[in-house]
């Protein structure tokens, strides 16, 4: 009997289990979605980003997207009254459930067919509306078919809702939360003040609490599981506006508490995290007190405060969405300081914090505030501090225990061994550190493993960016070399020196520029020797060219690799002997972006503190020329130290670094490129075959130019400055100048100031040219003026403000035409080598003439050229001069040849000498100066016989 009995059990439980697993395969699931958490590495569930591309949430393992203004929009689904057309949502939400990335919709109600009426409904004013998809619609009133819209809502969240009733075909992840709107309170808030209703909603608070309330009804009937959130609120502001701003979300509240689930809030720009719940509390507590937040769009002003602010703000608030993962133009000025990737689509500065804080901070289930810099984060089996500025340990760390810093370096340490820092950094408590050392650097990547990255095409709209375009004329033509550092081994030009010698524009090449002078510690700047400079520079009336050396000890650490030879080191004592480059090239984008938006003159000046005195002098002399480290050529050399260790791509590297950082806070600046030690074309062939050449504004030259006349004839479409070479004698500084300027150079440093005279002005010495001086010095050790000085002052004071060099005659005689926009031309005449002093007569009469070092003399029409010297003549009439010339000739080395007429028949296409003075036949003279004994490219034989018959 028992072994039938037992029999029987087993035959009832094999029918069983048949007829539930037959049951369970023919039974159609409520809910067909799969657990893809377990198939694909967790994502962070407290982060996520706005838009609608999913290329930003898989390449940072966000898991939610927030698609604001596209693609859940009636008038994209619902192009007919009652015909539905889900194609383009349907793309999207696939696209996003293949990266495992879930949806945060956010619905707009506005049909071109509902709302035709222009006048009423103001056409949008957004700054992105080349974005196309991103822009709101057109229209954007209250729906005046409320039932025709509860229809349409009902059918999308249908769609969506993942029951297996109606859904999308090949839904895998629902969308289960609903945002109605954006910042509805903007339009209402223009339209009171008079201003044309831009932005999201064109209506009143009456009328969006209707919206959200049909919305809300419509949600819950086709999927009670689902969640609203109100339209997200813009920053609570605090200025005119403020009263405006609450009447609005007052009776929104008021009215439309029981329609929102979710409170949906933005923290932009300059609101401090702590401030701004404190204050959405103090407003609007009773209403949002008992309801979760989710902040749906967030950025900074700043870096340091993006990192900070979602550590607190996660204390609050149950998700975050990042604003903007490119730079694009038209987007705000907080959306482009957080963006994680630059316009050519290589991350930024903040892509690795950003990328670390996520895969430490996103998936934590509890957090707990220590203090107002530090919190406690609760993950799986670890637990994970993060806090800034802390000189103590927080208690429950003892023992060894992982260190993060805020960009994804990473060390296990002592707990003995801790060290503040005033950036972020993650204290990592778990039992298997090795294990989640190996997780955390594979999710986290090396930087040479990210690949560059740019929108997809559902990331519509990306715009070139648009350089602005240096104007030539914003380069003043003289200049010279000054650091502004008074030291006791050299004499130091002074503010007034440097004045009345009237250059324009002073190279600092001296360094107080200096990654390391600047920012001696990681964090820690101090601005007081450049601040100096900057004022000293303002006080002097001249631009600064500010040499950027992109050296910092802490940055270079001990790598000997880096550790530059030579016995003779011109920067030795003010630039480290460690000169690669920059090991940590988010830290040093950073310091470039704090150094240029101190100086570069707008309105916003960094995040270091500043005097208003330094401001209003920064506001009027702003540093606009920046030039990027020195001769990076040379090769090893046991005589001279190297200004840069690495290849010349290892600096093209650093050039787009430190241009992408520059352009990105001061689109106005100028980029100026390290000059070659070299061969003039053979470095910038080799800079361009790295693609160099698209970051930088301005060509630099060293080479002298009597070396280089085809090369630097061959250097186009950028200005071209030439910072050292031009030899700072004498006649020698006039032969430079003169040559740079009939080379079409736009600005020329001479003078090296970094070094000056060992010797006393009482030793004896009055030729500056003895090799006992040396050819750089304007200073005696004394202090006291060369006669370089002296000489460079008047050439100066005599070619400033020219606009064109013509070289009239060489050979034993060398004389130029200096010309001018509103001044008479001016005649400059010197002794070529080893031609000896004698008499000549320019072809003027009773004129003065200046020698080089400014001594006048008045002479009825000779003058004596004397060796080392040269002679300046202002005159108004070339007609004499030439007839002169032409009955004259060189006795010995001269080239010239002048075919003079005095003819004058306007409109024979010949330019005689007396239309050429005149101005009187533009018809023959314009575009070239036939007549002045040059055959120029323009001129030919048949048009000018004058100059091109020989």
């Amino acid at each position: 009997m028992k072994k039938q009995f037992l029999t029987i059990i087993t035959i009832f439980i094999i029918i069983s289990v048949v007829l539930l697993m037959f049951f369970n395969i023919n039974k159609k699931p409520k809910n067909s979605i799969l657990n893809l958490e377990d198939e694909i590495t967790l994502k962070a569930d407290r982060l996520g980003f706005m838009w609608t591309d999913i290329v930003p949430n898989d390449d940072l393992n966000f898991k939610w997207i927030r698609t604001n203004t596209a693609p859940f929009r009636r008038d994209y689904l619902e192009p007919k009254k009652g015909f539905y057309d889900f194609s383009i949502t349907d793309e999207f939400v696939r696209r996003a459930q293949e990266k495992n990335i879930h949806v945060l919709a956010t619905i707009y109600p506005y049909p071109r067919w509902e709302q035709p009426d222009k006048d009423r409904y103001e056409k949008e004013n957004f700054s992105l509306d080349n974005l196309s998809l991103w822009a709101p619609p057109e229209y954007k009133g209250p729906p005046k078919d409320l039932s025709s819209y509860k229809r349409f809502v009902k059918a999308l969240v249908e769609r969506y809702d993942g029951d297996g009733i109606d859904d999308m075909p090949g839904l895998k992840i629902p969308i289960k939360y609903w945002e109605i709107i954006n910042e509805v309170e903007s339009g209402y808030i223009n339209s009171r003040k008079g201003k044309i209703n831009q932005w999201f909603f064109n209506g009143t608070p009456e009328e969006y609490v209707q919206i959200l309330k049909t919305s809300y009804e419509a949600i819950k009937e086709s999927d009670k599981d689902a969640f609203v959130l109100n339209a997200g609120m813009s920053p609570i502001p605090t200025n005119d506006v403020s009263k405006l701003y609450h009447e609005f979300w007052g009776k929104v509240f008021e009215k439309g508490e029981d329609f929102m689930d979710i409170i949906s809030v933005h923290s932009l720009k300059d609101d401090k995290v702590e401030n701004f719940f404190q204050n959405l509390n103090r407003f609007y507590g009773k209403y949002v007190k008992n309801k979760p937040i989710w902040i749906t769009e967030f950025s900074t002003k700043s870096i340091d405060d993006c990192l900070t602010g979602i550590i607190t703000a996660l204390n609050h608030a149950n998700k975050i969405f990042l604003v903007s993962y490119f730079k694009m133009e038209g987007l705000p000025e907080d959306a482009l300081t957080t963006a994680l990737r630059d316009y050519d689509g290589n991350p930024t500065e903040l892509y690795f914090p950003i990328k670390t804080l996520g895969l430490l901070l996103g998936n934590a289930q509890k957090i707990e505030k220590i203090n107002n810099n530090a919190y406690k984060f609760y993950r799986d089996d670890s637990i994970i501090f993060a806090l800034w500025k802390q000189s103590k340990l927080p208690e429950g760390i003892n023992g060894k225990f992982i260190k993060i810093s805020y960009n994804g370096s990473y060390e296990i340490i002592d707990s003995k061994d801790y060290e503040e820092s005033t950036k972020v950094q993650y204290l990592v408590v778990t039992k298997d550190l090795e294990g989640f050392l190996k997780k955390f650097k594979n999710q986290l990547k090396n930087r040479e493993d990210i690949e560059k990255m740019l929108p997809s095409k559902y990331y519509v709209g990306k715009k070139d960016r648009k350089e602005k375009k240096i104007n030539k004329k914003a380069i003043p033509f003289f200049g010279i070399e000054e650091d502004f550092i008074q030291e006791n081994d050299y004499a130091s030009l002074s503010t007034e020196d440097i004045k009345n010698l009237g250059v324009g524009i002073v190279r600092t090449h001296g360094g107080p520029f200096v990654w390391e002078n600047i920012e001696p510690k990681r964090g820690t700047f101090d601005f007081s020797l450049t601040d100096n400079v900057v004022k000293q520079a303002a006080k002097a009336g001249v631009t600064l060219l500010a040499s950027l050396w992109p050296y910092a000890m802490w940055d270079q650490g001990n790598d000997e690799s880096c550790r530059v030879g030579g016995k003779i080191d011109a920067m030795r004592g003010r630039i480290p002997d460690f000169r690669c480059m920059p090991k940590d090239m988010e830290e040093y984008r950073r310091f470039v972006k704090e150094m240029v938006e101190r100086y570069d003159g707008d309105d916003d000046f960094g995040n270091q503190l500043i005097s208003e005195e330094m401001k209003a002098i920064i506001k009027k002399n702003p540093v606009l020329f920046w030039e990027i480290d020195n001769e990076v050529d040379t090769g090893d050399n046991v005589e001279h130290a190297k200004f840069f260790v690495g290849s010349i791509k290892d600096y093209v590297v650093l050039l787009k670094n430190s241009y992408n950082a520059i352009k990105e806070v001061c689109a106005e600046c100028n980029v100026v490129i390290a000059a070659p030690a070299g061969n003039i074309k053979s470095y910038y062939d080799q800079i361009s075959s790295y693609r160099g050449d698209e970051y930088f504004d301005v060509y630099n030259i060293h080479v002298p130019v009597d070396d280089a006349q085809r090369e630097i004839s061959a250097l186009k479409g950028k200005p071209i400055i030439y910072t050292e070479g031009v030899e700072c004698g004498t006649l020698s500084l006039l032969k430079g100048i003169l040559t740079s300027a009939l080379l079409n150079v736009d600005s020329t440093i001479f003078c090296m100031a970094l070094e000056k005279a060992k010797v006393d002005s009482k030793g004896g010495l009055d030729k500056f040219d003895s090799s006992k001086i040396g050819k750089y010095f304007l200073l005696y050790q004394d202090g006291s003026k060369t006669p370089a000085y002296h000489a460079a002052q008047n050439i100066v004071h005599e070619l400033t403000g020219f606009t064109k060099v013509q070289q009239l005659m060489s050979g034993d005689i060398n004389s130029f035409k200096v010309f001018f926009q509103n001044k008479n031309p001016v005649y400059v005449y010197y002794l070529g080598e080893g031609a000896t002093s004698r008499e000549y007569s320019p072809g003027f009469s009773d004129f003065v003439v200046k020698d080089l070092f400014g001594n006048e003399k008045r002479s009825n029409n000779m003058i004596m050229l004397e060796e080392g010297n040269a002679y300046f003549i202002e005159a108004k009439d070339k007609y004499n001069e030439m007839q002169k010339h032409s009955k004259q000739k060189d006795e010995t080395k001269t080239t010239e040849k002048f075919a003079v007429t005095d003819k004058k028949i306007c409109g024979d296409n010949y330019c005689t000498i007396e239309e050429a003075n005149s101005n009187s036949c533009p018809q023959d003279c314009s575009g070239r100066s036939c007549g002045d004994g040059i055959c120029d490219e323009v001129e030919t034989k048949e048009l000018c016989p004058q100059d091109c018959a020989v």
